[in-house]
């Protein structure tokens, strides 16, 4: 799965995905997000490198300006 994530200005930001149970699993970015459109790509991997669950996950992007949420389907290859 790519996110896309345009920014209209530099600000922090973190983009961090979550279980139904609401348990942080990955984060695919934490710093500095400059102005302009960026990729982030989930293989479908914890942070600990373990493959996770077919189920539902939510993408959570805080930045200085808001919170975005995208709920997702991960589903067997």
């Amino acid at each position: 799965t790519t996110f896309v994530v345009t920014s209209a200005r530099s600000e922090n930001a973190t983009l961090t995905l979550y279980n139904v149970n609401g348990q942080a699993v990955r984060t695919l970015f934490a710093g500095e997000l400059s102005s302009g459109t960026h990729r982030f790509d989930w293989d479908g991997r914890s942070d600990k490198g373990s493959s996770l669950a077919t189920g539902t996950y939510l993408a959570v992007l805080r930045t200085e300006s808001g919170q975005v949420t995208r709920k997702m389907l991960l589903k067997e290859g």
